[in-house]
């Protein structure tokens, strides 16, 4: 009897077909569908996870197109409810001949209405198109001065040539992860994280890049070392934000808390600081114009925190702590297997 293929090794092959071939991704998604049921369930659930919205909008596509849309319908539903691609949602729309949810609805007053997300994301993923379109230009401008500089004869000149590649190298990288383009770091590449020992490490950044605060970390070793699907990239948006937030609002010295819990295979992210969070009245005023003690830039935070937890398919909301008193609360989906 043969042996059953690896789903997770047929995955990552689905995944690269899906960067370089479409057609030829469509093609071996239709082979899947002819084998073993187990492993076409199991590479269905880890196209499920964050960040694989490519891989949906192909299995979408797929399904229109092949006329095999009620075979995996429970799928495609289940994914409309949480994509936070848009081109991946129209197709999985188009697959279920539904309208793709306009977030009509009125969301509750400690919840980021959707549609202001989607906007921020439109907007936002479109500037850093045009960006990442004009640093293909300095990008390979680099990678051709510094071979220049590696044929240089003269050694003083060769050498203060590959000094200032040296320096431009990561200046340019950081740039393209602002915008999230490919630096080929791992700063983009979604994996299994520990959310308690990531933030732990990300301590020192934080401080150099936002201000001097503490952390305390809140939870058993077991909650701290639950995992999620994610990549460094979302993490430190959302959580470099609120460290942001927090050093603005809080009294000198900052003191940041995070408690981690998990309910009902959700990771709990509570985030509290020494400064005087969200009163009741501010609540809904938060969450549907920008909002700062000091400056505007907090209501734009709040949607970037809002936007990066939307794509780890999870959600934000202001909780209620205490009398007049709301915090932030991130819900991210763990990994459960």
């Amino acid at each position: 009897m043969a042996t059953a293929p690896d789903p997770r090794a047929v995955f990552a092959h689905l995944r690269k077909a899906v960067a370089s071939d479409v057609k030829l991704a469509r093609r071996d998604f239709r082979v899947l569908r002819g084998g073993p049921p187990e492993v076409l369930q199991e590479v269905l659930e880890l196209a499920s996870r964050p960040g694989e919205g490519r891989v949906r909008q192909m299995i979408a596509a797929a399904a229109r197109i092949e006329r095999f849309t009620s075979d995996i319908e429970p799928w495609l539903r289940r994914w409309l409810v949480v994509e936070s691609d848009e081109f991946a949602r129209s197709a999985i729309a188009a697959a279920l001949q539904v309208e793709a949810p306009a977030g009509t609805e009125q969301p509750a007053a400690d919840r980021l209405p959707p549609s202001f997300v989607e906007a921020y994301q439109f907007v936002s993923e479109r500037l850093c198109h045009r960006v990442r379109n004009a640093l293909t230009i300095p990008v390979a401008s680099l990678v051709r001065l510094e071979q220049l500089a590696r044929e240089v004869t003269d050694p003083g000149v060769g050498g203060e040539l590959m000094a200032v590649v040296e320096r431009l190298r990561p200046a340019v990288q950081r740039i393209s992860q602002i915008i999230e383009f490919d630096t080929g770091d791992g700063y983009l590449t979604m994996q299994a994280v520990p959310v308690g020992d990531w933030l732990e490490a990300a301590v020192p950044g934080f401080k150099a890049r936002f201000g001097y605060a503490t952390l305390t970390l809140i939870g058993a070793t077991t909650a701290r070392r639950l995992r999620v699907w994610a990549n460094p990239f979302l993490l430190d948006t959302a959580f470099g934000n609120l460290w942001a937030n927090a050093v603005q609002a809080a009294p000198d010295p900052c003191h940041i808390t995070v408690e981690l819990n998990a309910v009902d295979g959700v990771l709990h992210v509570l985030v509290r600081d020494n400064g005087p969070g969200f009163t009741t009245q501010m609540v809904e005023n938060a969450f549907r114009m920008p909002y700062s003690t000091k400056s505007e830039a907090r209501g734009r935070g709040l949607l970037e925190i809002a936007d990066a937890v939307r794509r780890l398919q999870g959600e934000v909301l202001l909780l209620p702590v205490a009398t007049n008193q709301h915090r932030v609360q991130l819900r991210l989906p763990l990994i459960t297997s």
